[in-house]
């Protein structure tokens, strides 16, 4: 409720320049700050526009007809913010489902699953954002200032893409598995048994038609959460061993 009044600057007119501008700009990053805490509460990477990125259409229009330089402070907000996205898309990109593995923990099958749903959410989200039609202005923008973050968005671009075909292939691969795993884990252990090959066979049709789970990395990621599935599974029934 605050934050729009404060960052109207009709509201400033009797401040100084100085002080209008400093209050914007803290207003502008706590908007910001709550925007991407939002997203993380709902598992998804927000990028926030920069500051003055209202500004970017009417100077794109304006290098294009007269071929005056644009405002620097619009340039310096602009590759501002390619780089607070960059490590905020640099974050995502370099998880990767083995984590929980190697931090000690012992995940199933089913964290795997979940880990690319929700991966795959997450990069389509980022990829929306980035082919916005204001990102794209953005984009142009840097491009005809010759700007030397124009060459860094493009390759933040093709990574998100790269990622997100990738996630998107392993979901939809995977996603057979889900009611195989959910019947081993509802299962009595002694009826565990009858299941493993129906799900070792549907790993091995992952393995032979995914473009990017037929790797023996992640193969192996798998087969290990599955084995932590199987020894949870016997942990519940000690009387088996007697």
């Amino acid at each position: 409720v605050v934050a729009p009044l404060l960052f109207n600057s009709k509201n400033h007119t009797e401040w100084p320049q100085v002080v209008s501008q400093d209050v914007r700009r803290h207003v502008h990053s706590l908007r910001t700050h709550a925007l991407v805490v939002s997203g993380q509460v709902h598992g998804r990477t927000l990028l926030p526009l920069p500051a003055g990125c209202q500004n970017v259409e009417q100077a794109d229009l304006e290098t294009d007809k007269r071929g005056e330089m644009v405002n620097n402070t619009i340039i310096h907000s602009l590759e501002s913010a390619v780089i607070e996205w960059s490590h905020q898309i640099h974050a995502v990109l370099k998880k990767d489902s083995s984590d929980a593995l190697l931090e000690g923990q012992t995940p199933t099958p089913h964290s795997e699953l979940l880990f690319w749903r929700d991966r795959y959410a997450d990069l389509e989200c980022i990829h929306s954002q980035l082919n916005s039609s204001k990102v794209n202005k953005m984009a142009l923008l840097l491009e005809a200032v010759e700007s030397s973050y124009a060459p860094a968005f493009t390759s933040l671009q093709q990574g998100v893409l790269t990622a997100l075909e990738e996630a998107e292939d392993v979901h939809f691969y995977l996603r057979p598995l889900q009611p195989l795993i959910e019947d081993m884990e509802s299962a009595e252990f002694p009826d565990v048994r009858g299941q493993i090959g129906p799900l070792m066979h549907t790993v091995c049709l992952v393995w032979a038609n995914s473009r990017y789970y037929n790797t023996p990395p992640r193969l192996i990621v798998l087969l290990q959460e599955t084995s932590n599935l199987l020894i949870q599974q016997a942990s519940l029934f000690p009387c088996v061993f007697s």
